[in-house]
């Protein structure tokens, strides 16, 4: 039997491999991104994870009875410099490593689908709106693949960004129009 692709809520036991592909997407980044301070790393990830909103992409072998975290997507909660009252769901790290992103699960879905998809339960589920950068440097050819992936999952861009208002808000919106 083959492998297989699931999407889970993380648990502390997936702290080294969410390092991993931490240290994974800021090589890719190519200077782009920063190195981290393993500490401030451990302590932030495991309060997204004891609070819920980290989300991990697994590869599940039965056969050799393994299970390796190849994606994943933490967020957390954080509010407008100016506007404390107002918060928002926003991307800590969202990455795939290379060699799984055109990968399906079994529902039929793509890593990113099933990742953004997570996250956006949870908007729904705290009615918040949620914000995912998409680092990339100047000349990557992925861009509008990115970008289109995004305009799919019901993002809009904001300054370079993707938003997305979970449909209670967008309820509310439209009544006050």
């Amino acid at each position: 039997m083959a492998s297989k692709l699931e999407i889970r809520p993380a648990n502390v036991y997936d702290m080294h491999q969410l390092e991993i592909l931490l240290y994974k997407g800021i090589e890719e980044s190519k200077g782009l991104l920063p190195p981290y301070d393993v500490f401030q790393v451990y302590h932030h990830a495991l309060k997204l994870i004891e609070i819920g909103s980290v989300y991990i992409l697994q590869d599940i072998d039965e056969e050799k009875k393994q299970r390796t975290v190849v994606g994943c997507l933490m967020l957390d909660a954080t509010s407008f410099k100016w506007n404390d009252a107002v918060k928002w769901l926003e991307s800590v790290h969202f990455y795939v490593l290379p060699e799984w992103r055109a990968k399906k699960l079994p529902d039929g879905k793509l890593p990113f689908e099933a990742l953004v998809d997570a996250a956006k339960g949870l908007a729904e589920a705290c009615a918040m709106p949620l914000k995912i950068e998409s680092f990339h440097q100047a000349g990557d050819n992925r861009v509008l693949a990115k970008d289109t992936l995004f305009e799919k999952a019901g993002f809009f861009y904001i300054g370079g960004n993707f938003a997305y208002l979970p449909k209670s808000m967008q309820q509310k919106e439209a009544a006050a129009a």
